[in-house]
């Protein structure tokens, strides 16, 4: 009976196991300069010119966004686990997780070289340009790729700068986050105040 006792415990311990990394993962992962941050009332439009605003937020628990641009190898080596996350949450829709894309406009790279780099790779998400108020966020580093997890409300409840190292790495990420915050669109009145940042420059990342 000891035994069996023993065993069953056991399993339960490795059954909670991926959800302990998950969540030791993130605690460890080293706080990006935009989190807390709030991206507020912005309007822009996607890589086809349709008008996009931050009601999109409220499309989705969480909305993973991805700043990257066509000249920058990282950020094309990290697009295929991207493409995987997408069909993930496409495949999960209880989980209520969105992935968006917004370009870093300059050196090359504008909405039509985008979106070709897109279609040719057969990466389907909806990509975005930037816009002031999402700026004020991604220019807080001077690196690209970024990753950012936004709530329903477009509280940044984490910024990753850098490449993910793979797919588990990636996915882990994002789980981690939406273990831990059962329902983020009822999180607006825990939303910290944006902190002073410089003011926005042009949407454009030519000097990165």
């Amino acid at each position: 009976m000891k035994k069996l006792i023993a065993l069953a415990a056991c399993l339960l311990m490795l059954a909670a196991l991926p959800s302990i990394l998950h969540k030791t993962a993130a605690a460890a992962a080293p706080k990006g300069p935009g989190e807390g941050m709030s991206i507020e009332s912005f309007t822009t439009t996607d890589l086809d010119g349709n008008a996009v605003d931050s009601t999109i937020f409220t499309e989705a628990k969480l909305t993973v966004i991805n700043y990257w641009a066509t000249w920058c190898p990282p950020c094309k080596r990290e697009m295929p686990d991207f493409s995987e996350l997408h069909k993930h949450y496409t495949n999960t829709p209880e989980k209520d997780v969105q992935l968006i894309g917004v370009i870093c406009e300059g050196g090359g790279c504008t909405p039509a070289s985008a979106k070709q780099y897109l279609a040719e790779n057969g990466f389907e998400w909806r990509n975005l340009r930037s816009a002031p108020e999402l700026d004020k966020v991604f220019f807080t580093s001077n690196s690209i790729p970024q990753t950012l997890i936004v709530d329903g409300t477009g509280k940044v409840l984490a910024h990753r700068i850098g490449m993910f190292a793979s797919y588990d790495e990636l996915a882990g990420y994002v789980e981690s986050y939406l273990n831990s915050n059962a329902d983020p669109k009822n999180s607006a009145d825990q939303t910290a105040t944006a902190q002073p940042t410089p003011a926005p420059r042009a949407s454009s990342c030519a000097g990165f």
